[in-house]
């Protein structure tokens, strides 16, 4: 049984984020984008360049050792610069 403990993403993480974006972004097996290919592509970059900036949120799973193995976070993007899914600017009230 593998065991990791949880702990807040900090500055420190960028460079595990993105290489956790490449993982994510090369899902489909005959995908081999490289980091300097996706990093060149404004609407994958955004999600993790400059991080962490203010509202920046996440988390990054660690092995006994404190090496981490995976990481879950979140970016408010704007209408100017949306990310995939839904943009709302005002909620209904």
């Amino acid at each position: 049984m593998t065991t990791f403990s949880i702990r807040t993403a900090t500055s420190a993480d960028d460079d595990f984020l993105v290489g956790m974006l490449v993982q994510a972004v090369n899902w489909l097996p005959e995908r081999d984008w490289s980091r300097a290919e996706i990093l060149a592509k404004p609407e994958l970059a955004h999600y993790v360049a400059g991080w962490m900036r203010t509202g920046d949120f996440g988390v990054v799973a660690v092995d006994p050792a404190e090496r981490p193995i995976g990481a879950a976070w979140c970016r408010h993007l704007t209408a100017a610069d949306p990310g995939y899914g839904t943009s709302v600017t005002t909620y209904p009230s």
